[in-house]
């Protein structure tokens, strides 16, 4: 592995605000005047959408989209919402059951799905937190960030939380060929955070095979329990995931950066990366590591898509003892965060006696 480290400076966790804003990816937003659609077809996200956005009924509203498992298919167009000026929060939930009483597990049965004909999800709300969590983004294809789009063109002033997504099989002719994501957020704040997702085998023409990041304002964006393989992207830098912006940095924890071309990771401000598995990390801002290892992850199939931790791999209960979200991409639970059992590293825990990957 190839790395720049400096002083060793330790993380110290996730600030008060920056974990206030972590849980509400994890639990339906509770503001008094939010707004819930419930929607079970294409034509209904898209009038969902619509409603949220410039000119819907409910733009300055704090909304909630839940939607519940299955396929919807973009149609060439891709599912879009842009609210420039509204600061009210939106938050997009996969996963639901029928009627959407109680959600699904694992969490990743609603799929959004492009067919190569259109970018998958794109939403404009520059002003205002964005959480979308339990989908699958896959098969788009469209200039930047094909599988989702967020905040490309403006300028951000608000955090964007992302939570239990599959990211995969996505094509951008410029950069971000599984996401664009840009947020912002002051110091203690966490402006991008991502947690229990995968990114794979997608691609671009551009910088970020897998991602394109940009934050602003001088907060900390936090990742954990990331898996980044398999991706290539043509520019020089990363295949995987570019992290960059004006000013502030990145911490990540537990993420498998693996296989990406023609580099898995690559950082544009000073960062941060421990207790993660990373094979090629391009040139870039001054980072520090700890706990980190260049192994073969050893993943289950990722011929077939599949990046759980396959049989003999050596990252089982090699992770933090400590995280700060409650599951993986699977929704299964990580170990008690009482420093008495570490987790694994990436998007998958080893599932003693649920499946036969187990290390």
């Amino acid at each position: 592995m190839r790395s720049i480290c400096l002083s060793r400076l330790r993380p110290r966790g996730v600030g008060r605000l920056a974990f206030l804003a972590l849980v509400a990816l994890v639990a339906p937003l509770r503001d008094a005047a939010a707004h819930t659609f419930c929607v079970s077809t294409a034509e209904e996200l898209r009038q969902a959408l619509a409603e949220v956005s410039d000119g819907g009924a409910y733009v300055d509203e704090a909304n909630r989209i839940h939607l519940t498992a299955g396929t919807y298919l973009t149609g060439g167009t891709a599912f879009r919402s842009e609210a420039l000026a509204s600061t009210a929060s939106l938050d997009i939930q996969g996963g639901w059951r029928a009627n959407c009483g109680s959600v699904l597990r694992p969490p990743t049965g609603t799929v959004l799905d492009a067919q190569g004909t259109s970018g998958v999800l794109a939403i404009v709300r520059p002003q205002a937190v964005v959480s979308i969590s339990r989908l699958v983004l896959q098969n788009g294809h469209a200039e930047v960030g094909a599988g989702l789009q967020v905040n490309h063109g403006v300028t951000p002033a608000a955090v964007v939380g992302l939570y239990q997504l599959l990211v995969r099989n996505n094509h951008a002719s410029g950069s971000g060929g599984g996401m664009y994501v840009a947020g912002a957020a002051p110091v203690n704040y966490a402006p991008i955070q991502i947690n229990s997702s995968l990114i794979a085998d997608n691609t671009s023409g551009g910088d970020g095979g897998g991602a394109y990041l940009a934050i602003t304002g001088g907060g900390t964006a936090r990742f954990g329990s990331l898996t980044v393989a398999s991706n290539v992207a043509a520019a020089a830098g990363s295949g995987g995931l570019v992290a960059s912006g004006d000013q502030g940095g990145y911490f990540l924890r537990a993420v498998i950066a693996w296989g990406n071309t023609p580099a898995s990771l690559q950082f544009g401000l000073p960062s941060a990366l421990d207790w993660s598995d990373v094979d090629v990390i391009a040139p870039g801002a001054p980072l520090t590591t700890d706990q980190v290892v260049d192994v073969d992850p050893r993943f289950a199939d990722p011929a077939a898509g599949d990046y759980h931790l396959g049989s003999g791999t050596p990252l089982v209960r090699t992770g933090p003892p400590i995280l700060f979200v409650p599951a993986d991409l699977d929704g299964n639970a990580f170990p008690p965060a009482y420093g008495r059992f570490n987790a694994d590293i990436g998007a998958y825990q080893d599932t003693i006696f649920l499946d036969g990957n187990e290390g």
